[in-house]
């Protein structure tokens, strides 16, 4: 007797074979478009953070554009029309204050001064980051 075809196990087997493979390769894409969704947002999130390198903005609450944040930078007007629609809400916490007074030794002119820490963070739709800044007032 001479075998034509495959049998019904042997389709069976290859069905749930072709399915298992299936399955775990739809699963990896998902993680992956989650993990790239995730650091795609944590990039922007930290490009946001770039623009708090003047005392302008980041020692008080506030809710401000991101083309606010951006005025001392030289933008493209494409690039400033789609950052006036994303809002970010800026919290600002003092974390430390230190009277240098206390410190100074020789009791300088300078005693007045203060080192203020405080922790800046930036909440908008895409995530949210947070660094810390020092003040001498």
């Amino acid at each position: 007797m001479s075998k034509k075809g495959f049998t019904l196990i042997e389709v069976m087997i290859s069905v749930v074979l072709i399915s298992v493979i299936i399955a775990s390769l739809y699963q990896l894409k998902s993680n992956y478009t989650f993990l790239f969704e995730k650091a795609k947002n944590e990039a922007n999130s930290f490009w946001i953070a770039t623009f708090f390198n003047t005392d302008k903005y980041g020692f008080k609450n506030d809710t401000v554009t991101l083309d606010r944040l951006s005025e001392g930078f030289d933008l493209d007007d494409d690039l400033r029309r789609f950052l006036k629609n994303k809002k970010t809400d800026i919290i600002y916490q003092e974390v430390r204050s230190i009277d240098l007074s206390e410190t100074d030794t020789n009791q300088t002119q300078n005693s007045n001064m203060t080192l203020t820490i405080g922790k800046t963070v930036l909440k908008s739709n895409n995530g949210k980051t947070a660094f810390y800044r020092v003040e001498i007032k």
